[in-house]
């Protein structure tokens, strides 16, 4: 399994959103695109496709966070303590330790978050319908309706059954998890089997939700992008698969 679909299927199940991939591809409300190989991929967005929307007023700041809890194993160092075994931490340092004991473990911390979404979403539906029969809306169209926008994201992925992630805390910083997305208060040290990190990054949407249509394809027959023809409406659905079309959550493995 690939380090993307490991760490946003992690996400989804244990957050319930869909994960951005790359996370520091930057989203925003109403953006139009697929849903391939667990990443998203911009297309257009609704304003281009003269579909109207409006988007809420960001909600209060929040933290997201996970650690997968069979294959990541945390230890906190204060400073004046022993350093674990094989560490590059001295004594007098203060740090933290993240260590993987399986493939593509994740630990994911987004802090300062607000939500952002598409306000009033059932007259969206309809519209969305009404340009999927005319053409301008591909089958495999998604639009971003919820965003969770992070002022600081640190996402770490192994890719090995021993990595190791080790973080020295600067002076006088007491070495607490949610104290990593402060700019500053710790370095990377070492590194090994890592697929994917991110440290601190500002600016990130990490998280977000979004509809598509459904037809007779979806989940009875899933279908790949390469099978799929751009501009596909309704009517070129073969008989058996065609059903009434509607518009759902959708999230990478109806796509998978």
């Amino acid at each position: 399994m690939s380090v993307n679909q490991q760490y946003t299927r992690e996400l989804k199940e244990n957050l319930n959103y869909t994960a951005t991939w790359l996370p520091n591809l930057k989203l925003a409300l109403g953006d139009v695109g697929v849903l391939s190989k667990h990443e998203f991929i911009y297309r257009t967005n609704l304003e281009k496709l003269k579909i109207p929307f409006e988007a809420s007023k960001r909600g209060t700041k929040a933290s997201y966070s996970h650690i997968s809890s069979n294959s990541v194993k945390r230890d906190i160092k204060l400073a004046g303590q022993a350093p674990l075994l094989g560490s590059t931490l001295a004594d007098a340092d203060a740090g933290i330790t993240f260590s993987f004991g399986g493939q593509h473990g994740v630990v994911f911390l987004a802090s300062d978050c607000t939500i952002r979404v598409i306000a009033d979403q059932e007259p969206l539906k309809p519209a969305i319908l009404d340009a999927f029969r005319a053409g301008r809306w591909e089958r495999d169209y998604v639009v971003v309706t919820e965003l969770v926008e992070a002022g600081a994201t640190t996402i770490i992925v192994s890719q090995g059954t021993s990595g190791r992630y080790e973080l020295k805390a600067k002076a006088g910083i007491a070495p607490a998890f949610d104290a990593i997305n402060v700019q500053g208060n710790f370095s990377l040290v070492h590194d090994s089997q890592i697929g994917f990190h991110c440290l601190a990054a500002q600016g990130m949407t990490p998280l977000f939700r979004c509809l598509g249509v459904r037809t007779g394809f979806f989940r009875d027959d899933v279908v790949t992008r390469d099978a799929i023809v751009p501009g596909a409406g309704p009517a070129e659905l073969s008989a058996p698969n065609k059903r009434e079309a509607t518009v759902d959550e959708v999230e990478y493995e109806d796509f998978a």
